[in-house]
């Protein structure tokens, strides 16, 4: 922080114009209260930061933001300003608790009001806006294991974004959505299928295949799945020659669908979910999950690879929502899927120490094992978050700074104050390490997972500060200096 009286109390007194902040503690803002209260609430991306001083010596950070989308107010141009508190500059780092900080590539919705705060003096910066309610303000849109898109904020998150959201925005304010441009948002839907449960048996392969929507809520009218494979591993047209058996499962199951499956070439295969039954009754897919259906492949030739390929082109048009009394066609199709018999190496932690941490203060514990991976490629080490607890959809994982050490039996690593998140893969510092059991997560989806039977003791953690990709090496931490300015502790 700034060593000067005059800057630290003008510091102090904007903050109280800041609304439902207070020193030490969080108030929530209802979504209500943001809609209402804001003057203009747009759907957004980062596209471009740069930190700024201020004539009282404080550090801003102006963040240009291109804009998808208009849900509330009138404004002309494709982008605006957001000022946010805080930024590195000249080697100095300043951060303000509770209060938004943003990076490039952040995406979701701002709700915005006239700003406060001196605006950045370049033109290529266009008009400032001030977040409503601090971090509140900005509704971050990530990805979650499944790939969907959600939103949050320090209080909730929004699994639907079409009815929570931009549904609900337009409803309260009887505004109309506004595309701007297309390259401000993200997708406006979109479907994912994930092979999961991959298993070879020295036989035959047996995988399930999972399906779920990308962006709210869809009924889904017709699914696609057009595949490449090696015949030597799996033999030619599998579709007839027997070596591929269907099995109806989850979606596929109910009346209103069948599952067909035909040879499109001799190393290609369709599989096809096509309605037959009553429209109404179709099968809602939501942004979890949910079996679509089941499958077996004969192996001919173990020894050599499957050499799995999607054709997602074709996958696009195969796949279609129902909406509006029309099938229309999802505008993005993502695969997951591994294949590979390599991933079936399951890690092992047998122990780890010392067994009692700090988080941020460059402790080091060390795991060792089995089948951990000679290197450690998209493989982590991850931690209970320490908010939240141990809930199997918030780990969190250490950065690749923080990786001292790796080999296929033994592994060192600090004990993070600054963490990936183990769902939409965000570094930030709202995610740091607790007390709990750590886990080790190998390969590619789908993962190999081995949790630790022992607790790992964190007594405490010291707020370090990431380096947001300037630094080189990027996402770096560094342990926060405190200066007690007043020489007596503050």
């Amino acid at each position: 922080m700034k060593n000067t009286f005059h800057s630290i109390i003008l510091a102090l007194l904007s903050l109280l114009f800041v609304p439902n902040i207070s020193f030490g503690q969080l108030y929530e803002v209802s979504l209500d209260e943001k809609i209402e209260k804001s003057t203009l609430i747009v759907e957004g991306k980062v596209v471009e930061t740069k930190c700024f001083r201020s004539e009282t010596g404080d550090i801003y950070t102006a963040n240009k933001i291109e804009l998808g989308s208009l849900l509330k107010g009138q404004f002309q141009n494709r982008f605006l300003t957001v000022t946010t508190w805080g930024g590195e500059l000249d080697g100095e780092v300043q951060t303000w608790t509770h209060l938004l900080t943003l990076e490039k590539g952040g995406y979701g919705l701002f709700f915005l009001e006239p700003t406060r705060v001196e605006s950045i003096q370049d033109a290529s910066f266009p008009e400032s806006f001030d977040v409503f309610a601090g971090s509140q303000g900005f509704l971050a849109f990530k990805q979650n294991e499944a790939k969907a898109w959600i939103a949050s904020d320090p209080f909730h998150t929004y699994l639907d974004l079409e009815t929570d959201l931009f549904a609900n925005i337009a409803r309260k304010t009887g505004q109309k959505l506004t595309i701007v441009s297309e390259s401000g948002h993200a997708i406006r839907n979109g479907v994912r299928y994930h092979f999961k449960d991959v298993n070879f048996n020295g036989s035959a392969v047996t995988f399930n295949i999972y399906v779920n929507s990308l962006v709210g809520i869809k009924k889904l009218f017709k699914s696609g799945l057009q595949i490449g494979y090696n015949p030597v591993f799996f033999g030619s047209n599998i579709a007839t020659n027997g070596n591929l058996v269907m099995q109806d499962a989850g979606i596929s199951n109910s009346s209103i669908y069948d599952l067909s499956q035909s040879n499109v070439t001799s190393n290609k295969v369709k599989i096809e979910l096509l309605p037959i039954g009553s429209l109404s009754s179709l099968t809602e897919i939501n942004t979890t999950e949910q079996l679509l259906a089941k499958g077996q492949i004969t192996i001919q030739n173990i020894l050599a690879d499957p050499t799995i390929t999607y054709d997602i082109a074709e996958m696009q048009s195969l796949s279609k929502f129902y909406e509006g009394g029309l099938a229309q066609v999802f505008d993005t199709v993502i695969v997951d899927g591994d294949w590979s018999p390599n991933y079936l190496l399951s890690p092992i932690i047998d122990d780890f120490f010392p067994s009692i941490v700090a988080a941020g203060i460059k402790d080091t514990i060390t795991i060792i094992g089995t089948d951990f991976g000679t290197t450690r490629g998209s493989s982590r080490i991850q931690f209970i978050n320490a908010h939240k607890g141990e809930d199997p959809e918030d780990w969190v994982s250490a950065v690749d700074s923080q990786y001292i050490f790796w080999s296929d039996t033994k592994i060192r690593v600090l004990v993070p104050s600054v963490c990936e998140s183990g769902t939409s893969g965000t570094i930030g510092e709202e995610f740091y390490a607790g007390t709990g059991r750590i886990r080790i997560r190998t390969g590619s989806l789908p993962w190999q997972i081995d949790k630790s039977d022992d607790t790992l003791h964190v007594r405490f953690c010291v707020h370090n500060v990431q380096s947001n990709g300037v630094a080189n090496p990027p996402n770096t931490d560094f342990i926060s200096e405190f200066s007690n300015i007043n020489s007596l502790g503050g």
